[in-house]
């Protein structure tokens, strides 16, 4: 779930540049294009705002990496037995006391992280801890509270609303009504010989309803559609344009559009762009409803559609009807649909448009997440999600540092004893997320990087980079010193690391429980093994 929450989210960072780049144009556009051709760019965005589908053929504009601050690594000077002075003696036992006091650590968390994060600095501690280890975690439960207070809402108003309609709805005098109705499918089966004339040949499917709360005609349902009439008399050139407007709903499955508008708006409830998308998708949708009903009429055809729109606009609504389609619109829009009614030019209807919107937005990557694949394996009760991590200029150079390798087989095996014999004086240091200190805490990559520090190896940050910089080996043929990789929970991916001390046992950092322990090799599927002290 978690993977779809982020994908989910850069991909409504990437159809938000598109919608701000269509709203620039818009003003543009509708001066050559039809009101049709608009309202399916609009679709497009809204159905890649939908389905966070990429074929990626460049690179993106920009790349997000998940911020992650990094514990400075003090000097820890590590002596050989029999050279260690009394004030650098660390025994295990008083190494665990100093640790595990977590007074004197947070007096030295506060001075290297919290300087830097003012708006956490009244949270106790272990809140704080909790807060940075399970951040997608609560992320997730944040986005998940807020999309089920939308649906709650949304539902339960259009309950409230459908219940209210058909509450106060009678059927329709079925003479005038679906002779009307016969003639505007005949008339669409005529002139629009592309119109699914099938949809309409059985006019029992489309029900006819008079409301007595409603001021504007509207249509309603997705399965079994219906048109809802006020309960007043009109005459049968106004008839003939409702009944016309309303079909157009019902043949373009209007309705079913504003529900996916509905489940994105739900699904992207943080984006205030998805709202903006929905409002013109809505406009749109009726102006190109409106050009519908109109073609092939005359400029007097025009200007009497024009005057009923603004005879249902005077008519204040009596009920809110979101999500449902109606022939009033809204008076915002109004203007709107009047300038595009009485706009005679001859406009591009094609479907090149959004043909090239539809390219670009599937095949263009905006925004993309440079780790996302390292973020997204983490076991979120094991550890915390250290390879989202922003590399800095400074750090740059260490990435790319190759690790010093010692020809000397005497020389290896000694620096070996070295890195087991400090790792394991390490034992029972606490686990800080993004530490790479053997005083105040280490995750597990900082964990592997200080203590080969010390043994004079300088080894990039990252997990996969420790990886990549090891000489892969058989888990047959390993000695001290070497390390195993561990895959995440989809076991393609890389996500933690120990180092081996023999007797198939590691010293790894764990988690925020545990800290740095020792344990058994096998305790968790192994994706590799690295050997960075060959001989």
């Amino acid at each position: 779930m978690i993977h779809l929450l982020f994908s989910n989210f850069i991909n409504s960072l990437n159809i938000t540049f598109f919608i701000l780049l269509l709203l620039m144009l818009e003003p543009i556009l509708k001066k050559h294009f039809s009101a049709t051709c608009l309202y399916r760019v609009w679709l497009i965005l809204l159905i890649g705002l939908l389905l966070p589908i990429r074929f990626e053929f460049s690179e993106a504009l920009f790349h997000i990496s998940l911020p992650r601050k990094t514990v400075e690594n003090n000097t820890y000077v590590f002596n050989e037995p029999g050279n260690q002075t009394a004030g650098d003696n660390y025994d295990r036992t008083s190494l665990q006391k100093k640790h595990t006091d977590l007074s004197r650590w947070n007096t030295n968390y506060d001075k290297l992280i919290r300087k830097h994060t003012y708006f956490l600095k009244g949270i106790p501690l272990t809140v704080f801890i909790v807060i940075v280890q399970y951040r997608y975690l609560l992320l997730f439960l944040i986005w998940l509270i807020g999309a089920a207070f939308i649906l709650m809402i949304k539902g339960i108003r259009y309950y409230r609303i459908k219940k209210l309609l058909f509450r106060f709805s009678i059927p329709a005098n079925p003479g005038i009504l679906k002779q009307e109705m016969a003639y505007c499918i005949n008339q669409f089966h005529n002139n629009y010989s592309r119109l699914n004339y099938s949809v309409f040949t059985q006019s029992s499917k489309i029900n006819l309803f008079t409301c007595s709360v409603i001021s504007s005609p509207m249509s309603i349902g997705i399965f079994k559609p219906a048109i809802l009439l006020p309960e007043e008399s009109y005459p049968d050139k106004d008839l003939h344009f409702i009944l016309r407007h309303e079909l157009i709903h019902i043949y373009r499955k209007d309705s079913f559009i504003k529900l996916i508008g509905l489940i994105v708006l739900i699904l992207n409830w943080y984006n205030p762009f998805g709202y903006v998308l929905a409002k013109q998708l809505d406009n749109w949708c009726e102006i190109s409803c409106d050009e519908i009903v109109l073609r092939e009429s005359t400029k007097s055809d025009c200007l009497y559609y024009g005057k009923l729109l603004l005879r249902c606009s005077v008519a204040l609504p009596k009920q809110s009807t979101v999500s449902l389609m109606n022939l009033y619109g809204g008076k915002n829009n109004m203007k709107h649909r009047l300038t595009f009614i009485f706009d005679h030019r001859k406009k591009i209807t094609g479907k090149l448009l959004p043909a090239l919107f539809l390219s670009l937005i599937f095949t263009t990557v905006i925004v993309a997440a440079g780790n996302q694949k390292e973020v997204l394996a983490s076991d979120i009760n094991a550890k915390i999600a250290e390879h989202s991590i922003v590399v800095l200029p400074s750090e740059k150079h260490q990435l790319n540092t190759k690790v010093k390798k010692t020809e000397d087989v005497s020389k290896a095996d000694s620096v070996r004893k070295k890195v087991v014999t400090c790792a394991k004086q390490a034992e029972g240091i606490p686990y800080v997320w993004g530490g790479n200190n053997l005083k105040t805490g280490v995750d597990c990559s900082g964990f592997i990087q200080a203590v080969y520090k010390e043994a004079g190896f300088d080894l990039p940050r990252t997990v996969k980079e420790q990886e990549k910089n090891s000489t892969q080996i058989d888990t047959d043929n390993l000695l001290p010193g070497d390390l195993i990789f561990y895959a995440g929970s989809n076991k393609k991916t890389i996500n933690h690391v120990g180092i081996y001390i023999g007797d198939n046992k590691i010293i790894h950092a764990k988690n925020a429980k545990d800290g740095v322990v020792i344990a058994d090799m096998n305790y968790r599927p192994i994706y590799s093994a690295g050997r960075i002290l060959n001989d």
